[in-house]
């Protein structure tokens, strides 16, 4: 009985000891910086709208309507 304990003690401080360790990685891992963080860039520039793309896109398929028109011949339409 006296060997179980001492078995089960020992583990405790195993486990207790690499819990610690596991810890003081975490803190030097992921350890806040120190001084001035880098400055937020606020001044961002809008994108081009989509209204534009959307016109395009209608500008190009009247234009490739009209080629259409104009390259069909008159009793074919």
């Amino acid at each position: 009985m006296a060997v179980k304990e001492t078995d089960m003690r020992k583990d405790r401080a195993y486990k207790q000891a690499k819990d610690r360790s596991h810890d003081l990685f975490m803190d030097v891992a992921f350890a806040p910086t120190h001084g001035l963080g880098p400055v937020a860039d606020t001044n961002w520039e809008k994108g081009p709208s989509k209204a534009g793309l959307v016109l395009g896109l209608a500008n190009t398929g009247w234009q490739g309507y009209q080629d259409f028109q104009a390259n069909t011949t008159k009793g074919m339409g």
